[in-house]
């Protein structure tokens, strides 16, 4: 059960607009989990709504079908590895992705952080907020 300053946030940080929506949830998760980012890209590795609209942000939405699809950690720590090679800031940190379909369309969650088990629950707490911010907007 969530305490009530949660509650109140949650509701305070409520929006009519998706991606704005999608923002604050990302921005939730970014902070509850102490993640480096957050952030979410369609099918096609397009950044569609995140913490940071930046190039780090944007190059991680790139990779992230690719990511969501490796199952063998050696791969995945090679195609981590040409990401972090182009964003040094991230030379310590785990990335993951979570992939998700809403109504059909397929949407990819990343994010970064120092602690992998963190970074794995913040996606899946992010997902579910998704797909709730879809079924009501």
């Amino acid at each position: 059960m969530q305490n009530s300053m949660e509650m109140k946030e949650r509701r305070r940080r409520r929006s009519e607009y998706l991606q704005t929506a999608v923002t604050y949830q990302l921005e939730h998760i970014k902070e509850e989990y102490q993640l480096s980012c957050a952030g979410a890209a369609n099918r096609d590795g397009l950044f569609a709504a995140g913490t940071e609209n930046t190039m780090f942000s944007k190059t991680l939405a790139a990779y992230a079908p690719e990511i969501a699809e490796i199952s063998n950690k050696g791969l995945h720590k090679r195609v981590c590895g040409e990401v972090k090679r182009h964003h040094p800031q991230l030379a310590d940190d785990y990335i993951a992705v979570h992939k998700f379909s809403v109504d059909e369309e397929v949407m990819y969650l990343f994010a970064s952080g120092s602690e992998e088990t963190k970074i794995k629950d913040a996606l899946e707490h992010a997902a579910t907020g998704m797909e709730r911010i879809f079924e009501t907007t």
